[in-house]
């Protein structure tokens, strides 16, 4: 008699036993063989994705701190430009005798005499006068004070004599006598040797 005709004949209590007995191994076995093991492997790879998560988090935070002070630095790096060009570590006095030319050239404006003066000290930058003779038309000495106000070193004019006027075939000739004074920053170590 074969397996198959034995549980044909058994009551069916007996049956119902046995099916239930067959169905609980066979779960227990899927679940100690596959479903125990993904599931573990599951919360493994779960804690794992909120770990990665949190570090995509904290990436993103340090990305954005990053691009924020890379931006500040570009204009930090812009402004210290404009500002060395305003106010320069060095005298650059050949610089600074040239645009004054420069702009005198531009107006039409004649340069008789230029003589520079001691340097001034101060605590964060140092004053370099230049003793100006200027020779031109009163619009042309004018127009060559509005181009120095607008170059990128700060220039300042100051003293402005002026001389009586001459006839000339162009009209009236002033000759006038200021003084032209740029900057340069002190360094602290220029600083220290001042004081000494």
């Amino acid at each position: 008699m074969s397996v198959v005709e034995k549980f044909t004949k058994m009551p069916l209590a007996k049956k119902v036993f046995f099916l239930t007995f067959f169905a609980v191994l066979v779960g227990a076995g899927f679940w100690f063989n596959f479903y125990s093991p993904v599931s573990e492997d599951l919360d493994r790879l779960e804690k794992k994705h909120k770990s990665l998560l949190k570090d995509l988090a904290q990436a993103e935070k340090t990305k954005k701190t990053y691009e924020a002070d890379r931006q500040k630095h570009a204009e930090l790096s812009k402004s210290s430009s404009k500002q060395l060009q305003m106010l320069p570590p060095n005298a650059e006095m050949a610089s600074f005798l040239n645009n004054l030319n420069a702009q005198a050239e531009l107006v039409g404006l004649e340069i008789l005499a230029v003589k520079p003066l001691d340097e001034e000290p101060a605590r964060y930058y140092a004053r370099i006068p230049v003793q100006l003779k200027l020779r031109g038309s009163f619009h042309q000495i004018s127009k060559f004070f509005y181009l120095v106000g607008n170059l990128k070193r700060i220039i300042n004019i100051e003293d402005i004599n002026l001389g009586d006027g001459e006839m000339d075939d162009s009209g009236i000739v002033l000759t006038a006598e200021v003084l032209a004074t740029t900057f340069r920053s002190v360094q602290p170590r220029d600083a220290k040797k001042g004081k000494k």
